[in-house]
Order: C-alpha cells, then structure tokens, then sequence
C-alpha cells in the first residue's frame, strides 16, 4: 500500500511498480525507499522534503540562499512572498512553513528566544540580510513600527 502524499511504495507491493501512476520509479538515496517520481519533480530525486534536507550535500543555508538576491543594501526573498509582503520558506529542519526572516535569523545568527520575534531594520518586508535582523518583544516590534510609521492606521489615503 503506498503513502499517497509521499507516493511511497511499500518494498513487497510489486505490482504496484509494475503500473506506476504517472513519472518514474525511483529509489531515495537516503532511505533506499521506492517511489514515484512525478513529472514535476524529476530533478529532486528524494522520496520527500525530509530525505532532501538531509542530503549531505546541501546544507539548510544553502538551500535557503537558492532563494535570496542580494542587493547593495538588502537581500531580497525571491521565494514565496505572502499578501503582507513577508517571505515564506521551507524550512527543512522542522518539515513545515516559516517566515523567511525568521529562518535567516535562525541559520546565520542563532535561535530566535521564547516569547521574541525578529524585527527589521530596513523596514523592507522581503529582506532576509542577516544583520538587519534584531530580537525584540512584540511590545517593541510594535512601538517601532509606530515610530516609523508602519502601522495601517497611519498611512495615509488619497482618494
């Protein structure tokens, strides 16, 4: 029986590969399981996201700077930007979604304390530069966001 999010094939189940349902049977180089490889994913080669990030080879901050553009000033996230304007990555240590500029954080400079968030100096959303980061409280985040004029009540409309 096959894991049908993963597409992972059960090494008994034989006639399972003999009638894949679409790509190619391949075998993950880091858990020797059986899988389909779907046509959108032929260059991966790893049965899941997990098994890709433990690749030897690729390290998490590599992985996450295939997505930075550095810039004179800042490193733009060119990976998924969600409607606020803040990155979102993978990050593959935890399996699941994160803020982009919290995993920057987290990969060049260290763990993120409980209760903290990490705040920008530039005031550019998508920026990920490691040392336009800081830890701050949310008391904080929020007293420099009005300081700087960021919140939504103080911008100003012009109909």
């Amino acid at each position: 029986m096959s894991d049908k999010s993963s597409y992972r094939l059960e090494p008994q189940s034989q006639q399972q590969l003999a009638k894949p349902r679409s790509g190619k049977i391949a075998k993950c180089p880091i858990c020797h399981v059986l899988f389909y490889r779907r046509p959108s994913r032929l260059g991966t080669g790893f049965c899941s996201h997990k098994c890709y990030g433990l690749d030897s080879r690729t390290s998490p901050a590599e992985l996450f700077m295939k997505h930075v553009k550095k810039g004179d000033h800042c490193w733009k996230w060119t990976g998924t930007v969600m409607d606020n304007g803040y990155g979102q990555a993978y990050d593959i240590r935890v399996a699941r979604q994160v803020l982009a500029h919290r995993l920057s954080y987290e990969l060049f400079i260290g763990p993120i304390p409980e209760g903290q968030e990490v705040m920008h100096s530039c005031d550019n959303r998508p920026c990920v530069r490691p040392d336009h980061l800081e830890i701050g409280s949310h008391k904080k985040n929020m007293e420099d966001a009005v300081a700087r004029k960021r919140m939504w009540w103080q911008k100003s409309h012009s109909l």
